[in-house]
């Protein structure tokens, strides 16, 4: 689908990157000494962040526009939550995006407009968020928790299917060991099945386990993790 970068959904008129992290960095010290802010945010508070904001900007702001943008913030955190809570969609937070279907896609984009913003990369600013607003308690057909994606079995991707996002870091962070080290001249047994967006993904059979040799890194950003029959 031919989404818009997401800079395009969180930054109109006046507001910036930097302007956004000044007004978060207020938010965050306002709920560290009143707590809970669901009541509405002191107007002391917002004074004081039209204060920092104006200080990196070359425009001037008044409370009620701050206001607004707290008003947005809190849009984006829900529909955040929203989306990644959806059935379907799938959230790698140690790559930074959100994987699902493009027919997902668009059901949830058509309920939720600004979930569009996310369909190239996640929320950057989920933990200030989170800190900010509280954690939402979000159920859909029956699911209790979030569809963070953490892989109980190996997935390996193939140097041939790159993403069609840009791939921050490498799908794993730490090194996994194999508590056998004996080798094998046999090819590695492998199996293909397609994944959202029609990637091909590759994973390993029940009997697999993970060689134990570092992995190859790739250009694409991928680490690939060479996979062996159990003799």
């Amino acid at each position: 689908m031919d989404i818009p970068p997401q800079a395009i959904f969180f930054f109109k008129g006046k507001w910036s990157v930097e302007l956004d992290n000044q007004l978060l960095c207020e938010l965050v010290r306002v709920k560290e000494e009143h707590g809970d802010l669901h009541s509405g945010l002191p107007d002391e508070a917002l004074v004081a962040a039209r204060v920092k904001v104006e200080a990196m900007a070359a425009n001037k702001f008044s409370v009620d526009e701050l206001h607004t943008r707290v008003h947005f913030l809190a849009s984006r955190y829900k529909t955040f939550h929203m989306l990644v809570s959806t059935p379907g969609v799938w959230w790698y937070p140690n790559m930074n995006v959100v994987d699902a279907a493009d027919t997902v896609w668009r059901k949830v984009m058509k309920e939720y407009p600004l979930s569009a913003a996310y369909y190239h990369e996640d929320e950057p600013e989920y933990r200030r968020l989170t800190s900010v607003f509280g954690p939402l308690d979000v159920k859909q057909e029956g699911s209790d928790e979030l569809n963070v994606a953490v892989p109980k079995e190996v997935i390996v991707l193939s140097d041939t299917t790159i993403p069609q996002h840009e791939v921050k870091r490498k799908l794993f962070d730490d090194e996994v060991e194999s508590s056998d080290r004996e080798s094998s001249n046999k090819p590695p047994t492998v199996f293909y099945v397609p994944g959202p967006r029609g990637k091909a993904i590759m994973k390993m059979p029940p009997s697999a386990f993970i060689a134990g040799q570092p992995p190859c890194p790739y250009s694409n950003g991928i680490t690939r993790w060479i996979v062996r029959s159990v003799q």
